[in-house]
């Protein structure tokens, strides 16, 4: 029953907000909901929104708003995050976001031509969800008329909770009191996995020359390092996804 009324009030706000053209969160505030706790409601696992400000995650003090910028055959999607008590940190992750967002849309009006037409798709996905860390996977594809075949991508940034800004796997593993992972260590975790396995990397690919940089975190904390379509594979193994655990 209390959830019900909880609920209710949330709508409320929604209603509210839509109708006076005020931001979600204040509206929110407004009726003196606990943001948090009254759209978990609604929310109780991560969606793929659709809908612009949509909540598609609320939990443990995060809550998390889709934001859509649609163009002709362009949609972008990124996040808006508030996290309680880290109202700094949280601006500056969405400031993070919304650069990159500003930035697809760029290169997408750079690159789409009268006879080219380019179909480009972003999304992202919250992966890690911490005490110290927040992590995202931003992931696309783009497809240009009468290609072979759409190339996707995929990119991993974790956030510092304290500072807002984005860390370096070292960084997360110095925080937990781990040694940072060598580039020998690396190469055998690669070739020792499924791919390897499978002999998916291009044929003469002796292991990496340099230590990867693109990481996200998954819900156990764990650093999974990706590598692109043609990085160290042909386009035929997809993206290459390692797990360190």
């Amino acid at each position: 029953m209390k959830g019900w009324i909880a609920m209710k009030k949330l709508m409320t706000a929604l209603f509210i907000s839509a109708a006076l053209g005020m931001p979600f969160l204040a509206a929110a505030e407004a009726k003196g909901i606990d943001l948090v706790q009254a759209a978990h409601l609604t929310v109780e696992q991560k969606l793929e929104g659709t809908v612009h400000n949509q909540v598609v995650y609320a939990q443990n003090g995060l809550a998390i708003w889709d934001q859509i910028i649609e163009k002709e055959s362009l949609a972008i999607h990124y996040p808006k995050i508030h996290l309680a008590g880290h109202g700094d940190e949280a601006r500056r992750m969405n400031r993070y976001f919304r650069k990159r967002a500003k930035s697809s849309m760029k290169n997408y009006e750079k690159a789409t031509l009268p006879d080219a037409k380019l179909t480009s798709h972003v999304n992202y996905l919250l992966s890690y969800h911490g005490d110290q860390f927040l992590s995202f996977r931003e992931y696309g594809y783009d497809y240009f008329e009468r290609a072979a075949h759409p190339t996707s991508w995929e990119l991993g940034v974790t956030f510092s909770i304290e500072t807002g800004r984005p860390v370096s796997w070292q960084e997360v593993l110095a925080a937990e009191g781990k040694k940072a992972y060598t580039l020998k260590e690396i190469n055998r975790r690669l070739f020792a996995s499924s791919y390897g396995k499978a002999h998916a990397f291009y044929y003469d690919f002796k292991g990496l020359t340099a230590l990867p940089k693109n990481y996200y975190l998954d819900e156990k904390g764990t650093i999974h390092f990706v590598f692109g379509q043609y990085e160290i594979a042909p386009y035929s193994s997809g993206i290459i996804d390692l797990p360190m655990n």
